[in-house]
């Protein structure tokens, strides 16, 4: 029989646990207890994340994410945040969907090119609000962060983007963390977090801090990906600055067609994204006004 458990807070809200666990992207169980819950005076869902451990760092970033972001249609809300005398409960909007991972690879051929303009036009809204607006830095930009709400086999105009997961981020007032190595080896790794071979992420006493364009960059790693079904290669310096750090010509030779296939504007916006020099990456905001869009 399935367990059920009665989860009150001050203010009056009941939640009817009904230990429905919430699978990530590869099969298992979040490692923090994720749940559907409902409402028993709504019949309202929501995701419910429960914590053991009043210090986990991901659970005082999410105190952080339920009073500092200010609302956007393609971030996920975080409702509220209630406590027990051993454990806490995040309350979050429940997303009817998929992890962009699952999205793409629902996809033989890699996302069209009007689907990943349509959710990355989401996407950088969303960060250009995170950014200027909440002056948050998500730091943890992956596929697995980023939500599609619909369906894989839905038109472009079902589709909505969300970003997700915000236990790295760093929010105002609090010390700007240090940068995230990122998942899949190299795969999300910008030069400025590599040592001098390229060989290995920096130790963490000597990585950076978390910035914009390191959100900026992996954004590009995250497009590149659901267009090619392929990561782009690790950094290598190029003789200009201003060029992609990853030769993102050099894919499988199923991969070429894909990427060949692509608008010259598209190609040139992954390459902005990607630039090897910080600097000269985009805002979300910039990016927004590039000629890919219009």
């Amino acid at each position: 029989m399935t367990t059920k458990r009665l989860i009150a807070s001050v203010d009056g809200d009941v939640w009817l646990d009904m230990k429905d666990h919430i699978n990530n992207s590869g099969g298992g169980v979040s490692a923090h207890d994720l749940w559907k819950v409902t409402s028993i005076s709504t019949g309202e869902h929501c995701v419910m994340k429960c914590y053991k451990s009043f210090s986990h760092d991901d659970l005082l970033a999410e105190l952080c994410a339920t009073r500092d972001l200010a609302p956007h249609p393609n971030i996920m809300r975080f409702k509220k945040v209630i406590e027990t005398e051993g454990e806490a409960f995040v309350l979050c909007e429940f997303l009817d969907g998929m992890d962009m991972y699952s999205f793409y690879e629902s996809y033989q051929g890699g996302v069209s090119e009007a689907k990943a303009k349509r959710l990355f036009r989401q996407i950088l809204d969303a960060f250009a609000h995170l950014h200027d607006t909440c002056e948050v830095l998500h730091n943890d930009v992956k596929l697995e962060n980023l939500f599609v709400v619909g369906t894989s086999s839905g038109e472009e105009d079902d589709l909505q983007a969300k970003i997700i997961d915000f236990g790295l981020a760093c929010f105002p007032g609090r010390e700007v963390k240090v940068a995230n190595e990122g998942t899949c080896a190299l795969a999300y790794s910008a030069p400025e977090i590599l040592d001098a071979t390229q060989r290995r992420v920096l130790p963490e006493h000597a990585r950076p801090r978390a910035t914009k364009e390191l959100d900026i960059f992996r954004l590009g790693v995250v497009l590149y990906v659901i267009l090619t079904t392929q990561f782009p290669y690790p950094p290598v310096k190029p003789a200009d600055p201003t060029e992609p750090c990853r030769p993102l010509d050099k894919l499988k030779a199923e991969n070429k067609l894909k990427w060949s296939a692509l608008s010259p504007a598209c190609r040139a916006f992954v390459g902005h994204l990607l630039a090897f020099d910080p600097s000269k990456r985009p805002t979300a905001a910039a990016a927004l006004q590039d000629a890919w869009f219009h």
